[in-house]
């Protein structure tokens, strides 16, 4: 397929394939994907800056630290949400397309967050869905002889068992933090600017306390032990440690570039894939590891160049905007609530084709 013929057959092709809405809402959500976790990254800078005093503060040298441990719950949590967003993006797209921005405006049910942590930390995400969440193109439909027909295959195929080891490596992460972040969201049952007494062990760490019905709830690893708490806090049974280090961070840093990775990837591979007609096109984020060979990626890129990148439409990433034109009497209460509340809610009434029958619109 030439150029010409996608940018003039791009858009009935993702009303076909995605519909327009599902197509820019994926765009939608890796860009603000991408903001949350540089928000992320300005926590540790808040703590480094309290660390160095750049920061000027009243706070006396106790209540300091647990702040600063407050701030390290708050960034751990946004990373949750994070995790659990991109779960739910990574199951609609290997699902169906269209109805990704349904699925994730929809509320979360535990269960099903579970159930997706545990079809990839069981090994049950197959590269068949991989491929489609990260889309990859057909082989088959790509203007290649056999033998790169193979080359493609071979690489695409190690990234996509690549992308899987982030799956599991995210995966684990959230569920040894999930209390910790349970308690942050629900009960603050959380004890800050702790230096424990433990033998071998001297870092900082925050403790978090919560109650188990079974031991069997639990998803993380675990240590039993005898309950030895004092009387005032007999009522909880678990009892998770956090330690406030650098290795901490680093971890966190490390998950965090890892989602971001991931999610600009999805976005980058389905706006090409999209404003290409799904055709003549290799994805623009193809993650391998260190151990793929170097010569054999190279022949990939070389097939890409010679034969499929000089086919391929780059369109700009569209950029978001939008008017709200608000009619009388309309005007006048939004103005007032927006004065009152600093905030307005507007529901959208269903248009008239929506419905199958007239409506005149509200706003």
């Amino acid at each position: 397929m030439e150029i010409e013929e996608k940018k003039k057959g791009f858009r009935e092709y993702l009303e076909r394939q995605y519909s327009i809405t599902s197509f820019y809402y994926l765009h939608l959500f890796g860009h603000n994907f991408g903001l949350c976790c540089d928000l992320i990254v300005l926590d540790g800078v808040t703590i480094k800056h309290l660390d160095e005093g750049k920061i000027k503060h009243i706070f006396p040298e106790n209540e300091l630290d647990s702040l600063k441990h407050m701030i390290v719950l708050g960034a751990l949590s946004k990373i949750m949400v994070l995790v659990e967003s991109f779960l739910r993006f990574s199951e609609g797209l290997s699902k169906n397309v269209r109805d990704v921005p349904k699925n994730m405006l929809k509320y979360y049910q535990p269960r099903a967050l579970n159930a997706s942590l545990d079809k990839i930390k069981n090994g049950r995400l197959d590269l068949d869905e991989i491929w489609k969440i990260f889309a990859f193109p057909e082989i088959n439909c790509l203007p290649l002889t056999e033998a790169e027909k193979a080359t493609v295959t071979e690489v695409l195929t190690h990234s996509a068992n690549h992308i899987k080891t982030f799956y599991e490596k995210i995966a684990s992460f959230y569920d040894e933090h999930r209390i910790a972040y349970n308690k942050f969201k629900h009960g603050l049952s959380v004890v800050v600017g702790l230096k424990p007494k433990i033998s071998g062990y001297d870092s900082p760490a925050v403790l978090v306390m919560d109650m188990q019905n079974k031991v069997e709830s639990l998803r993380c690893r675990y240590l039993q032990a005898r309950n030895t708490l004092p009387d005032e806090y007999r009522w909880f049974n678990t009892l998770s440690i956090i330690a406030i280090r650098e290795k901490t961070f680093e971890k966190y840093s490390e998950i965090l570039a890892d989602l971001k990775t991931l999610v600009q990837g999805i976005d980058d591979n389905h706006f090409v894939r999209g404003t290409n007609c799904g055709t003549d096109y290799m994805p623009k984020a193809i993650p391998t590891s260190k151990d793929f060979p170097e010569g054999k990626f190279r022949e990939f890129l070389d097939i890409a160049d010679k034969k499929i990148h000089p086919k391929t439409y780059l369109m700009p990433p569209p950029e978001f905007n939008f008017e709200l034109e608000i009619n009388n009497p309309l005007l006048e209460e939004f103005r007032h609530l927006l004065e009152k509340n600093n905030v307005v809610t507007l529901y959208m009434q269903p248009s008239a084709r929506e419905e199958g029958k007239d409506n005149t619109p509200l706003a």
